[in-house]
């Protein structure tokens, strides 16, 4: 139920801020890093913390707790791809998709449940699919940039 609500919210958050920040974008990328880090983990702390914290069941902390390896697939086969390739697309959605792992890793946090990433290098996954995922991505993506560029959109089509 939690995270079919986040989903939810991070669907109609993005929709209610993609329309401003597609007409500020030339006034943000003129100031460089903007609010920095700790700003950035600051706001989504905010957020996370504003929210009635619920009892969850255990498909929703199996939910979490699998949303938290997706995005980390998604930082580990971007930064990889940016490695081989030098886009730098690869780099900024990498960047992204931690940001995205540092969100609902406060999740795991803020419930008690175990971290599966925790302790796991680059490419490496507590869940075996995932870790079978990881590999058949970065094999593809490394044939050439289109391929890689393919790899990018299947991973956007797998978390949505």
């Amino acid at each position: 139920m939690l995270v079919g609500y986040l989903k939810k919210l991070a669907i109609g958050g993005a929709l209610l801020i993609l329309a401003p920040a597609i007409v500020a974008a030339p006034a943000w990328a003129q100031r460089g890093q903007g609010f920095g880090k700790q700003g950035a983990a600051a706001g989504r702390n905010c957020l996370i913390d504003a929210v009635a914290k619920q009892e969850l069941d255990a498909k929703e902390a199996a939910g979490l707790t699998h949303m938290r390896e997706e995005e980390k697939l998604a930082r580990d086969v971007y930064a990889k791809l940016y490695a081989k390739w030098g886009a730098r697309v690869f780099w900024n959605i990498s960047r992204s998709e931690q940001r995205h792992m540092d969100a609902v890793g406060r999740l795991l946090e803020r419930y008690g449940i175990d971290d599966p990433a925790a302790d796991k290098a680059g490419g490496e996954f507590q869940n075996p699919d995932l870790q079978a995922l990881y590999s058949e991505l970065t094999a593809m993506g490394e044939a050439s940039l289109a391929a890689a560029f393919r790899v990018g959109a299947k991973i956007e089509d797998l978390d949505i």
